[in-house]
């Protein structure tokens, strides 16, 4: 029986544009897995994404991100009794230390952006590969180019110069390795809305539009892809 948490746990910003996300990984995932299963979550930050592989699926998890995350995913994870099956590492996704075949699953939300290029994605993704075991699954949610709009948005709003937006067919591209996977995308309106009003006219307008425009115009990139 999975619990109920609030969302604001697992994903810590961008809440209600990104829980569908949460809701399509619930969808894919089973309710039970063997005591030793292994999970890494990358690019932690608060470590929302262990939180959730810990009290969904109750397996083991390391929450990584360049810099030990310890100091500000412990706080929050110690709210809950799951604490005790997360663990934290200092870890480079472009090279990471650990052995192959090591993890069940592997999981990042608006991470790979920062490496700031195509390549340096690519090599990202490959790393998380090698690490999963055979059959293990990667779970992503990424921010995308999306559309003309979307990027000017960004320029204006002087977002992170330095983080490289993949587009939709880019991030397929990064996924050729695995037997498997599904990649979807959602949100176009919801763009940074902090404004609580304007977030769920933006959300009802994402509702009754989302079908009508294409995929590559969205911004919100997620999905899961099997080892």
């Amino acid at each position: 029986m999975k619990k109920k948490i609030d969302y604001k746990y697992f994903l810590n910003w961008n809440v209600k544009p990104f829980s569908i996300v949460i809701d399509y990984w619930d969808s894919i995932l089973v309710d039970n897995y063997p005591n030793d299963c292994i999970g890494l979550e990358i690019g932690a930050r608060e470590g929302g994404l262990s939180l959730y592989l810990a009290e969904r699926l109750g397996i083991k998890v390391i929450c990584s991100d360049l810099k030990n995350p310890k100091k500000s995913a412990f706080p929050i994870h110690k709210k809950f009794t799951t604490k005790k099956l997360i663990c934290y590492d200092s870890q480079n996704c472009l090279n990471l230390s650990y052995e192959e075949n090591k993890f069940d699953f592997i999981i990042f939300k608006s991470c790979i952006g920062a490496l700031g290029s195509k390549r340096k994605q690519n090599i990202a993704i490959s790393e998380m590969y090698r690490c999963l075991k055979k059959d293990g699954i990667l779970l992503f949610a990424e921010n995308g180019k999306s559309s003309i709009l979307h990027r000017i948005f960004r320029k204006i709003n002087k977002y992170s110069d330095y983080w490289y937006y993949p587009s939709y067919y880019e991030f397929k591209s990064y996924l050729n390795c695995f037997s498997e996977y599904k990649l979807k995308s959602t949100g176009f309106f919801t763009v940074y809305h902090r404004n609580k009003f304007y977030l769920n006219i933006a959300l009802f307008l994402d509702k009754i539009f989302s079908q009508f425009i294409p995929t590559k115009y969205k911004y919100i990139i997620y999905g899961y892809a099997k080892k």
